[in-house]
């Protein structure tokens, strides 16, 4: 394996004492999450934010579902009475 001399990392410089050819292998880093680096971003946003997107609009459906058995529940009793 031969190691890049060039201080630049947009810049690849080999030594060698050996005329052939070369291939590069190098995995792309502007893939990383830009809020956590490390977990896969669906559609450009972090999974975390997906997460708490879920969770937020699970707990608002809760809340809503409540309000409205609540409601309910009173106009039942209102009209007993």
């Amino acid at each position: 394996m031969l190691h890049d001399l060039h201080e630049d990392s947009s810049i690849i410089s080999i030594e060698t004492s050996r005329f052939s050819t070369y291939a590069l292998a190098f995995t792309a880093q502007d893939d990383a999450c830009p809020l956590c680096s490390f977990c896969p971003h669906p559609l450009g946003i972090c999974i975390f934010i997906w997460l708490l997107n879920i969770v937020a609009v699970v707990l608002i459906s809760i809340v809503v579902y409540k309000k409205f058995r609540m409601n309910e529940a009173k106009r039942n009793d209102d009209a007993m009475a």
